[in-house]
């Protein structure tokens, strides 16, 4: 009998809840508002006894949603990270929301996290309905402040 090959890289979606429509974003053929959910604690500490055997070498944390709209996002990374500390946990945010400590206390525990930023102010709004140039530069200036007071 052949042995399974162990799980090396998973991809977890622990929300499907956005801010934006993307142009470029499936999300909206299938997602809708009977599917729409944001995955429990109780649910996210299954997958992590499930997966906690497995020699994961990477993961993303992301999907058809932001993962920072999650209200446990922190929590869920934290988990993460306590059961695969070597495991390179990489994330995405769009930055359209306000930035806050939870948010900080997140991306500590991230090994990579990804801006997601196509285009330049016109563009950048026209390519993702709902989103505000303005509001990313008022995010980045905000991570950028927090990172310089940690030095």
């Amino acid at each position: 009998m052949l042995q399974p090959s162990p799980i090396r890289y998973a991809y977890l979606e622990t929300t499907n809840y956005c801010n934006l429509d993307c142009a470029f974003c499936n999300r909206r053929d299938v997602v809708n508002k009977q599917n729409l959910m944001h995955m429990s604690l109780e649910n996210w500490l299954r997958c992590v006894e499930i997966l906690r055997h497995q020699p994961l070498a990477q993961a993303k944390l992301m999907g058809l949603g932001e993962p920072f709209f999650h209200p446990q996002f922190d929590q869920i990374v934290k988990v993460f990270k306590r059961q695969f500390p070597a495991c390179f946990t990489i994330s995405a945010t769009n930055l359209q929301y306000t930035i806050d400590n939870k948010f900080y206390d997140t991306i500590k525990e991230l090994d990579l996290l990804y801006l997601s930023i196509d285009g330049y102010k016109d563009t950048y709004e026209a390519a993702r309905r709902g989103a505000k140039w303005s509001k990313l530069i008022e995010s980045l200036d905000a991570i950028e402040s927090y990172l310089s007071s940690q030095r």
